[in-house]
């Protein structure tokens, strides 16, 4: 996939190899995770979170365990308020994946237990942003 394909930036990552493993440096977690297709979309969208949108670093977390419906469910990012309220939640899924209504209802179902005002989801290539309105429905935001 070229870069031009991608609507999600492709800032540099910090990467190293351990025996087989092609691993990541993630800025949040501070730690080194193994390299596949969707923790790659997820390192591009911490660093575009925080590159382009001014987002701290502090205000974001990523990969933490939620409870929905009597179930756990690990959501791939959300950015807090400055209240530490849930601002934005992120999924991320792997390039080759469509971005699809099944997608979206994912992501609006994890957000019945955080209640963000706003949802993203990216593939890379796909990028979509949407806010709560207050009806209940979201709407699209093509230009966030």
């Amino acid at each position: 996939m070229t870069e031009a394909e991608w609507k999600l930036p492709r800032s540099p990552l910090t990467l190293r190899q351990e025996g087989e493993l092609p691993l990541v440096w993630d800025p949040v977690r501070k730690g080194w995770y193994v390299f596949q297709p969707e923790e790659e979309v997820r390192q591009y969208l911490i660093r575009w979170l925080i590159e382009q949108k001014g987002i701290s670093m502090g205000r974001i977390a990523v990969e933490k365990e939620i409870s929905y419906r009597g179930t756990r469910r690990r959501f791939d990012l959300v950015v807090f308020d400055a209240d530490g309220k849930p601002w934005l939640l992120c999924e991320c899924k792997a390039p080759q994946v469509p971005i699809t209504q099944d997608t979206i209802n994912q992501i609006a179902r994890y957000n019945q237990a955080l209640d963000a005002p706003l949802l993203l989801v990216t593939n890379g290539p796909g990028l979509v942003v949407f806010s709560r309105q207050p009806n209940g429905q979201f709407a699209f935001h093509p230009n966030w």
